[in-house]
């Protein structure tokens, strides 16, 4: 270009650089007797642009103190700049790559899209030169921080540090500045390419950064058509189970026909086609949405399993509020409205530019809700209750009491103040289904069995208390010590049967019943000290109480039997004969006949004093015990009933004077 006028300009330069000087002149030593008409000579780094080669000493005003980021085709590495006295970050080619054609224009492309976007959230350049070795190198300012994506990544994992820093409504703030800096861009012709959260920076003190801008598209600056130069991006990586960038490998070639730009699961439907035409600013638009849903979620929008999958989810859509709730994360309606709209599959569908995916952005972090669309969704979700309530209640399905309780539960999170959803919620709760649901068995089911394991803790007790009564039994004299032996082993093994039953898995099938086949022996065996009537009935009546209270249905009819069996069995035994009557009828008097121990008076007392006292105390606590858990059962329901109330409006009576 010279003096607004236009011309085209051969620009050559060596292969290889040449450390001592000699490549150009050699260069242009070849070139005579061509017909070449030599203007200038240089170091060339890109159509139409050139850049007149330093003094090697020019270099040495920065100091190289080490390596930060390695990319396809170039290498940053930090530098002190000793003119200004600052570190920098120097971006240069990696040695090699001043050869493969194209490779410094493209370089140099970078810098000059990236140098033109003046502002604060896009890393200023701030020089562009040619080192010793010939190859071309632009400084930026240092940065130093986390990029969204490993912040991102920490929040998911719940480490803390980095996610406590950085807690949703400050990535929501930095996500803002984002879209200021693409928007700003977009003003300005510049459409990124390749938005993605490895290429924003979050600074240790609440800078934000656009990183990499490589791929991008320049509208309407034919220096820069994309058929001529594409500079593919450094950092722009792929994780590993993708493989890398596409596009962004470094090559020399420019972007041709088919060749598909940027990073799947962030890239737009558009980009896959791989026709630049096609891509315009609405690209960045749906990589903003896409973002934005990550901060959400705490996970992709598009499940990185395979490159497949990746690109298969991009072209189909994706629900995003199904997606959500895979996630377990809830999230506001508009901030999932944005999302909807930014990753829309048309680019006609999506925001018109960012600003306007900005604006809703910006109401939700000042607080200004937009309480219209909140009461749009609760309104729907409210329908969908009514509707799943109604089939619920008239058809008894408890999966569609399920999801008309869920749809309730979302209108109110949408709505507090939806009276309806409310009434539709209480009329669930106060109207209970007519068939327990499968679940709720199982939690009955569990509750008995712990019922169960903690009365066979009693029950150890309880066997053991029979035991005070062998002394007292053979203090009065022993007829049968046999019987007394027998009766101590059914004790014995009704203490390690309720022991292993306070344990069992199943303690209903086999603890409980063995149990009290144990218990009702013992009574048996010591009915043949005073007969099947006198003693006894009371303790068999405390052993009918403590286990028929912890049964229900038939299991407890079963037990009520088996405790009676220790008055029923003796007797019918001693009425058939096979067993020694205990009584004695005689001129209208009853006498007992003791078969198992003596019957002196001191003794046969405290025997009878004490045994009568448990028949009254024992079932006397079982039952109270069994009166406080009903207690404090009612006391809970009617906690929760009166909090049920509280989720429909009381009507205030209306004051004196007033309609």
């Amino acid at each position: 270009r010279s003096g607004g006028a236009r011309c085209r300009t051969l620009v050559v330069m060596p292969n290889e650089p040449d450390d001592r000087g000699a490549g150009t002149p050699k260069l242009l030593a070849d070139l005579e007797g061509t017909g070449v008409q030599t203007v200038s000579a240089g170091i060339a780094l890109g159509a139409r642009t050139a850049l007149a080669e330093e003094p090697p000493l020019a270099f040495e005003r920065y100091r190289d103190e080490g390596e930060l980021g390695r990319g396809g085709m170039g290498e940053v590495r930090l530098c002190m700049d000793h003119r200004i006295g600052r570190r920098v970050a120097l971006k240069m080619l990696r040695a090699g790559e001043g050869s493969r054609s194209g490779s410094g224009p493209r370089f140099l492309r970078e810098a000059r899209v990236q140098g033109r976007l003046e502002h604060p959230v896009v890393v200023p350049i701030y020089d562009l030169g040619v080192a010793p070795d010939g190859r071309p190198f632009f400084t930026m300012k240092r940065i130093a921080g986390n990029t969204l994506e490993r912040v991102l990544t920490e929040s998911a994992s719940g480490n803390a540090g980095l996610s406590e820093r950085w807690t949703q409504r400050r990535l929501l703030n930095a996500f803002a500045q984002v879209c200021q800096a693409v928007h700003y861009a977009h003003e300005r012709g510049v459409i990124h390419r390749d938005l993605k959260p490895s290429n924003i920076m979050l600074g240790d003190f609440g800078e934000v950064y656009v990183l990499d801008w490589g791929v991008a598209k320049v509208i309407g600056d034919e220096p820069f058509d994309e058929a001529e130069i594409v500079m593919p991006s450094e950092p722009t990586t792929l994780p590993d189970a993708l493989g890398p960038t596409l596009g962004g490998d470094g090559s020399s070639q420019p972007t041709g026909v088919g060749e598909v730009l940027g990073t799947p699961g962030y890239m737009a439907p558009e980009q896959i086609d791989g026709v630049s035409s096609k891509v315009g600013f609405a690209a960045d638009i749906y990589a903003l949405g896409a973002i934005l849903f990550e901060i959400l979620a705490l996970q992709p929008l598009h499940l990185r399993s395979s490159l497949a999958h990746v690109f298969g989810s991009t072209i189909a859509g994706v629900d995003l509020p199904k997606r959500l709730r895979e996630c377990g994360r809830d999230a506001s309606p508009e901030l999932v409205a944005i999302c909807v709209t930014a990753t829309s599959l048309q680019p006609d569908d999506r925001h018109a530019d960012v600003r306007a995916l900005l604006a809703p952005l910006e109401r939700f972090l000042e607080g200004d809700r937009d309480l219209e669309l909140r009461r749009r969704f609760a309104g729907a979700a409210t329908d969908e209750a009514e509707l799943a309530a109604a089939h619920a209640i008239d058809h008894v399905d408890s999966d569609a009491r399920g999801r008309a309780l869920a749809a309730c539960s979302r209108a109110l999170a949408l709505d507090p103040d939806d009276t309806r959803a409310r009434a539709i919620l209480l009329r669930l709760l106060l109207t209970p289904p007519e068939q327990t649901p499968d679940t709720v068995e199982q939690e009955l089911v569990e509750s008995e069995r712990d019922t169960i394991r903690a009365n066979a803790r009693g029950g150890f007790t309880a066997f053991g208390s029979f035991l005070a009564f062998v002394p007292v039994v053979a203090w009065m004299g022993l007829r049968d010590g046999l019987a007394l032996g027998a009766l101590v082993a059914l004790i014995g093994a009704g203490m390690v049967v309720s022991f292993l039953g306070a344990r069992a898995r199943h303690p209903e099938i086999w603890a409980a019943p063995l149990s009290l086949a144990l218990s009702t022996l013992a009574l048996m065996v010591l009915s043949r000290l005073l007969g099947p009537f006198v003693l006894v009935p009371g303790l068999a009546m405390a052993n009918a109480i403590g286990f028929s209270l912890e049964s229900r249905g038939r299991r407890r009819i079963a037990y009520v039997i088996g405790a009676a069996l220790a008055i029923v069995l003796p007797a019918a035994l001693e009425l058939a004969g096979i067993w020694p009557p205990s009584y004695d009828f005689r001129d209208g008097t009853l006498a007992i006949l003791p078969r198992l121990t003596e019957l002196p008076r001191t003794q046969t007392m405290v025997l009878l004093w004490s045994a009568s006292l448990a028949a009254i105390v024992v079932p006397a606590l079982l039952v109270s015990r069994t009166r406080d858990a009903l207690r404090n059962a009612e006391r809970r329901l009617a906690v929760a009933a009166w909090q049920l109330s509280q989720l429909v409006p009381q009507q205030k009576p209306a004051a004196p004077g007033r309609l």
